[in-house]
C-alpha cells in the first residue's frame, strides 16, 4: 500500500532516487505515470524493492519526513482524477475554503456515517437603506472610509427609531451589524451635545472589550474628543475615578452597575443628570433569576435617573429569539418598539450534528468526542479556516487547546495561531487573544461554552 499512501511529500520519490542515483524499477502492475516524477497511484501499484534502499537512506542518514494525506483531503474531483492516474498530487496541495472543504467531507463516507443531519441555509443577499437625515452629518464621511456607504434595512430602521425618542429592541441574527444600530445614535447625540452620556451594559467583559474597541476606531477616525471607557472588576483604582467624572460612554456589565455604580451614585452625578441613553445587549442571556435579577436593577437605575432629573431611552439588542419584544418590555418596565427586519446578507451556513463512531457495539461505547473535535477542527486548522471550538470544562479547553497546538507547532515550538480562552486567563491574555482574533493572526480558539468570545 505503500504505492498508494506516500502522496504529499515536497518531492516526488523518484525524482529523489534519481538525484541520489537510485534508479527504481517499475512495479509489476505499475500504470504509465502521466507526467515525469509521478509515483503511480492506481491501488494495485506497488513500488519495487529496489526502491527500499532509497527509502533507507531517507529515514537513516538524511531523516527526510514522508507524510501520508488521506483522501479526504482531497475534493472529489481531485479524489477522482489522482484514482485516475491523471492527477499529481506530489505538487503542493492547496489548502481548502469552507465550501471545498464542506463539499470534501460530504463526499467522505467515513465522515457522513457519523453524520446525523447536515442542514444548510442558503446564502442572501443584502437590503439596504440610506443614511437617516438626523444622524450627525460628521459621522458619514468616517464611515464612507471605513466602506460603510449605506446602511441595512434594520439598521436604518433602529436608528429612525431611537432618533424620534422611542425605546427599541433589535432582534436580527449573529454579526447582522447590530452595533451600529446603537453606536451611530449615540456618537451622533454627543457630537451634538458634550454633555450627553450613555451607559453600555454587556454580560461578559470579552464583549465589552470588543465593543469598547470598535468604538476607539470610529471615534479616532472623526477626530474628536469623545472618552470611553470600560468601568468592570479589571479596571484599575486610579482610573475609576476619570471614568466617573469624565466618560461620556460607560461600559459595564450588571454585576457591576449593582455593586459598582448604583450604591455610589453621589460619586456619579454627571452620568446620571445626562443619561441619554442606555444599551443592553444580548439580552436573550437575560433569563430566569438572572433575568429578573437584571430588572430589579434597570428599575432602580430608572428611579435614580428620576431623581436625577434624566429620562434615558432603551435600545436593546438580541440574537434571534421567538418572544423578543415580550422579554425587553418585562426587563424594562416600558413598552418598546420591535426591529426585526434584517437586512444584512449572509454567506451560506452549515449546520452540522456529528455522532462519534460506535466503537462497541455490544456495549454501546462511541469513540471519544475530544478525539473526533480534534479531527475536525485540526482539519479546518490545517486549510487555515478560522474557528472556534467550543467546550464543556476547563479540562476539555486545555486538552483541545494541546492536541491543536502540537498539529501547528513550528520547529521553534511556537504555536501562537492556536490559543485557549477561559476564565482564569489575566485580563492581558484576553485581551490579547481576541486581538489576535480580529486581526487575524490567530486560527483557532478553544473556549469554554459560558463565555461568550
Amino acid at each position: 500500500e505503500i504505492g498508494s499512501g506516500l502522496v504529499g511529500s515536497e518531492m516526488c520519490i523518484r525524482d529523489r532516487c534519481n538525484s541520489w542515483g537510485v534508479a527504481p524499477s517499475p512495479s509489476r502492475d505499475a500504470v504509465p505515470a502521466p507526467c515525469k516524477g509521478q509515483l503511480p497511484l492506481d491501488p494495485s501499484a506497488r513500488l519495487s524493492w529496489s526502491l527500499f534502499p532509497c527509502l533507507a537512506r531517507v529515514f537513516i542518514l538524511f531523516s527526510f519526513p514522508l507524510f501520508s494525506l488521506p483522501l479526504f483531503a482531497f475534493t472529489s474531483e481531485q479524489k477522482s482524477a489522482i484514482m485516475r492516474g491523471k492527477c499529481n498530487p506530489c505538487r503542493e496541495v492547496l489548502p481548502m475554503n469552507v465550501d471545498q472543504l464542506a463539499e470534501s467531507l460530504r463526499s467522505d463516507p467515513m465522515f457522513m456515517q457519523n453524520v446525523v443531519r447536515w442542514d444548510v441555509l442558503p446564502a442572501r443577499p443584502a437590503v439596504y437603506e440610506p443614511f437617516p437625515d438626523s444622524l450627525d452629518p460628521r459621522l458619514l464621511p468616517v464611515l464612507e472610509k471605513r466602506g460603510v456607504h449605506q446602511l441595512y434595512r434594520h439598521q436604518a430602521h433602529a436608528i429612525r427609531e431611537v432618533l424620534a425618542g422611542r425605546d427599541v429592541v433589535v432582534v436580527t441574527p449573529t454579526a447582522s451589524g447590530k452595533t451600529m444600530c446603537y453606536n451611530l445614535p449615540v456618537l451622533s447625540a454627543i457630537l451634538q451635545n458634550d454633555d450627553a452620556r450613555a451607559l453600555y451594559l454587556f454580560p461578559t467583559k470579552a464583549l465589552s472589550a470588543d465593543q469598547v474597541s470598535e468604538l476607539y476606531e470610529l471615534i479616532e477616525a472623526m477626530g474628536v474628543d469623545i472618552k470611553t471607557y470600560t468601568y468592570d472588576g479589571d479596571t484599575p483604582g486610579a482610573a475609576r475615578k476619570a471614568v466617573r467624572q469624565a466618560g461620556h460612554i460607560v461600559v459595564t456589565n450588571p454585576d457591576m452597575l449593582h455593586s459598582g455604580i448604583l450604591p455610589h451614585h453621589t460619586k456619579w452625578v454627571k452620568l446620571f443628570e445626562n443619561l441619554r441613553y442606555i444599551v443592553i445587549d444580548e439580552i436573550h442571556t437575560y433569563r430566569g433569576v438572572f433575568g429578573s435579577n437584571l430588572a430589579n436593577v434597570l428599575r432602580r437605575l430608572l428611579r435614580l435617573c428620576d431623581f436625577y432629573g434624566s429620562h434615558p431611552q432603551f435600545i436593546l439588542c438580541s440574537a434571534t429569539i421567538a418572544n423578543p419584544k415580550e422579554l425587553a418590555e418585562t426587563l424594562t418596565g416600558r413598552e418598546v418598539s420591535l426591529v426585526d427586519d434584517n437586512g444584512a446578507p449572509m454567506g451560506v451556513r452549515h449546520f452540522v450534528f456529528y455522532n462519534p463512531p460506535v466503537v462497541n457495539r455490544q456495549l454501546g461505547i462511541r469513540k471519544g468526542v475530544l478525539q473526533e473535535t480534534r479531527r475536525i477542527a485540526g482539519l479546518l486548522l490545517q486549510n487555515g479556516i478560522q474557528a472556534i471550538t467550543f467546550a464543556r470544562s476547563r479540562l476539555a479547553v486545555e486538552v483541545l487547546t494541546k492536541y491543536l497546538k502540537d498539529m501547528v507547532r513550528d520547529p521553534l515550538g511556537n504555536a501562537g495561531r492556536v490559543r485557549g480562552y477561559r476564565g482564569g486567563y489575566l485580563p492581558t491574555e484576553r485581551r490579547e487573544i481576541e486581538r489576535g482574533l480580529r486581526a487575524g493572526r490567530v486560527d483557532a480558539v478553544v473556549s469554554l461554552s459560558l463565555i461568550h468570545i
